[in-house]
């Protein structure tokens, strides 16, 4: 079972792609040039078109291969590709565009339209194969277009997007590079939510829309290989659990009481934090750190860029560069985690590019709000999404930095004045907060990585931080700081599932990776008629927990820790 990836010419969208389906737990990828087609297996594999891919391949081997069996994906497809599904491009479609569902995939999402940014094409006619989704224009009638079509070739068959996904996704979860640099007339500084246009649909910031795009194409991945077997995938929370409180507080000018208060209710809910400190405006020193950590919080970096916001990128970024350095010889400490004053961002990609150099590998900056642009602000208004994926450069090369979107920021949802806050209440919060954690449990599995300022905490915001870690012991998620967090994610990220083999209703798999804690195996509990069985772990009988996944009868199976490798066998 493999998902072979064809490179582009440019952009080149393969590693993007790559690693959003790893986040996904899609682990058994390779990505392939044109040269490499007419090698692969035709079952159980997808071949993968990144846009522009099919001008430089051969599609007499694409076709070979659909003829054998396999199954291709193609998004915003050219001419080559047209002409083998028996379509034509008529032509952009004009923006906006929306795409509603219209065959199950991601049925968790629960009917949401999706908003589509980017290149999308008008394809014809629309009476060719299974249609999976629709695009249509808010407000325009008749707009409806072909969004996602399932068309026959040979043994095998196509699934063509109308759009450019990777493009689409990229938008969603960054931003539109065009926006950089731009500043609303009632701020005074880049920050990364003016990345993002304030066209969205209301109720698009309370569902992360951007992850369920990445859902929609995981489904279908899973349904073509799924014909041959049940597919396996690697659980992205903890210990198989249903999502994760990630935690965080900016110091800001906090006084240590401030700090020792929070830390000390997340203790007592068997939680912990990343304090985010400005090097030269804090009260904390060596001892309180050391303290910190002794008692499972971690403190990194919280750069302030505002001094230098009036000048130019580059003077931002030494800006940058000055308060690292400073804060490392302050403390004493590594920095690997990262979120900026103000969340301040000159440029697009320069500020990824920098962590990159300095060796920070997860940014908490892009929040859910557009800051000074418009009163909607919800877990996902900003980046459409939460789940950690790699920034990205426009041309689709990767930065070695995760994304990790901040969803709730105190200041942003519960200050009682000022005029950028949503000024929820602890009361109203009380429901408010049920219903992320419902959606995030029942439906989504997204984490929630939350900004609680110390300061704040102690004069209006404690309320709300304290249902924050009641809501997660009850709901059964682990209070992470964003430190263990990136742990637990680079580990993941090094893990692989490889020789897949099925016959005689067992599924056998190599899983392949670097030891960790809390690693589960996802499975179907049912492949067709069939329900899971048995499990083994190099041999030995394995008890999975059975449970809904994305709203879908699911196994999870727990990895040994210290194991580098594992065997699995199941049987149904």
């Amino acid at each position: 079972m493999r998902i072979f990836i064809l490179t582009g010419p440019g952009p080149d969208w393969a590693p993007y792609l790559e690693a959003a389906l790893l986040a996904r737990g899609l682990a058994f990828t390779e990505t392939i040039d044109a040269r490499d087609v007419a090698a692969i297996p035709a079952k159980p594999s997808v071949l993968i078109l990144t846009p522009g891919s099919d001008a430089v391949c051969s599609m007499e081997a694409v076709q070979a291969f659909l003829e054998r069996g396999g199954h291709a994906v193609a998004f915003a497809p050219g001419t080559p590709l047209l002409q083998l599904a028996g379509l034509e491009d008529r032509g952009s479609k004009p923006a906006p565009v929306r795409m509603r569902i219209i065959r199950p995939a991601a049925s968790y999402g629960r009917g949401h339209t999706l908003p589509v940014p980017g290149n999308v094409r008008l394809l014809h006619p629309a009476d060719r194969g299974t249609v999976h989704a629709l695009l249509y224009q808010p407000g325009v009638f008749p707009s409806e277009s072909l969004g996602i079509v399932e068309i026959p070739v040979g043994r095998g068959g196509m699934t063509l997007f109308a759009y450019d996904f990777p493009q689409c996704l990229f938008r969603l979860r960054q931003g539109d590079p065009e926006r950089a640099g731009f500043i609303p007339p009632d701020d005074g500084v880049q920050r990364p939510s003016h990345l993002f246009a304030p066209v969205h649909g209301e109720t698009d910031a309370w569902t992360p829309v951007a992850d369920l795009h990445l859902g929609v194409l995981c489904d279908l991945l899973r349904r073509s290989l799924g014909r041959c077997g049940p597919v396996p995938a690697l659980w992205h929370i903890p210990r198989g659990k249903a999502s994760a409180l990630i935690y965080s507080g900016d110091e800001d000018h906090a006084d240590v009481a401030s700090n020792d208060a929070e830390m000390k209710d997340l203790e007592r809910h068997e939680g912990a934090m990343t304090l985010f400190v400005i090097p030269d405006s804090t009260h904390s020193v060596r001892e309180h750190v050391r303290d910190y950590a002794r008692r499972g919080h971690a403190v990194s970096v919280h750069p302030n860029l505002h001094p230098a916001s009036k000048k130019s990128d580059s003077e931002q970024i030494q800006q940058a560069v000055s308060q690292i350095a400073l804060f490392r010889e302050k403390f004493g400490l590594g920095v690997r985690t990262v979120r900026n004053h103000m969340t301040i961002w000159p440029g697009f990609t320069e500020i990824p590019a920098l962590w990159e150099r300095e060796g920070i590998r997860m940014d908490t900056n892009y929040f859910g709000s557009r800051l000074m642009q418009c009163s909607q602000v919800g877990p996902y208004s900003g980046p459409a999404g939460c789940i950690p994926l790699p920034f990205a450069r426009p041309d689709g090369r990767l930065f070695r930095v995760w994304q990790q979107p901040t969803s709730i920021a105190d200041d942003l949802w519960f200050h009682p004045t000022v005029d950028y806050s949503m000024k929820i209440s602890p009361e109203q919060f009380e429901v408010i907060g049920r219903r992320l954690f419902e959606d995030s449990t029942q439906c989504f599995h997204e984490p929630l990585c939350v900004c609680i300022h110390p300061g704040n905490y102690t004069r209006y915001s404690g309320p709300q931080g304290r249902s924050l870690m009641r809501l997660a012991r009850e709901f059964d998620w682990p209070i992470l700081s964003v430190d263990q967090w990136l742990e637990f994610w680079e580990c993941r990220d090094s893990w692989r599932l490889a020789d897949y083999e099925v016959a005689d209703r067992q599924a056998c798999f190599t899983c392949r990776g670097r030891p960790g804690r809390g690693f589960c195996i996802h499975l179907p509990a049912r492949w067709g008629p069939h329900k899971l069985s048995e499990v083994r772990l190099d041999g030995s009988k394995a008890e999975p927990a059975f449970r809904s996944c994305f709203q879908e009868d699911s196994a999870l199976i727990p990895l040994p820790e210290a194991a580098p490798e594992v065997e699995v066998a199941v049987s149904y």
